[in-house]
């Protein structure tokens, strides 16, 4: 019985970025398809195999490294350039936060990062994910996989203003 490589699950994402007045009511709001991206993808199959075979990688020969995703970073950035799914990075990124939220329910993940204020406005584009595995996310802008990337319409967010990044990923 041969394995048919072109049957395989795929995860379908999406994003809701909303930006708050100081006084905690939306403003704005934009909705957009994530496109997966490879490096980020790679990461989560890895993680995937760990989990589901490290009790028995030495008794295979040891054939698999400990692979995590931990720490997750959503970020935003400006650059309209449209999204591929062989991204590293966003375009131009403006900020990213440490995942604050993270649920699973009925084959949907969702994580929610937030994003305070800021020293000065931004003008939001675009919006990604990004996953530790052979290179480790940090708060640093371009670290970690990107595990999905998405280009929408302009948003603005004043420095005085706060704003979440929804990702939901449906597998």
């Amino acid at each position: 019985m041969g394995v048919n490589i072109h049957e395989h699950a795929a995860a379908v994402g999406r994003l809701v970025f909303r930006v708050y007045r100081p006084d905690g009511t939306v403003r704005d709001e934009r909705r957009a398809s994530n496109l997966m991206c490879v490096a980020g993808t790679t990461a989560l199959a890895s993680a995937i195999n760990w989990s589901m075979a490290q009790d028995q990688n030495a008794a295979m020969g040891s054939p698999l490294s400990p692979a995590n995703l931990y720490p997750i970073y959503g970020a935003v950035g400006s650059s309209t350039t449209a999204a591929t799914v062989y991204d590293t990075q966003l375009g131009a990124e403006l900020g990213r936060s440490v995942v604050s939220e993270a649920t699973t329910s009925a084959g949907t993940v969702l994580l929610f990062f937030f994003f305070g204020t800021t020293a000065s406005t931004w003008t939001v584009t675009e919006a990604g994910v990004f996953v530790s595995g052979t290179a480790t996310a940090t708060a640093t802008a371009n670290t970690g996989l990107l595990l999905d990337h998405t280009v929408f319409t302009a948003v603005t967010k004043t420095a005085s203003e706060t704003a979440t990044a929804a990702f939901t990923f449906d597998f």
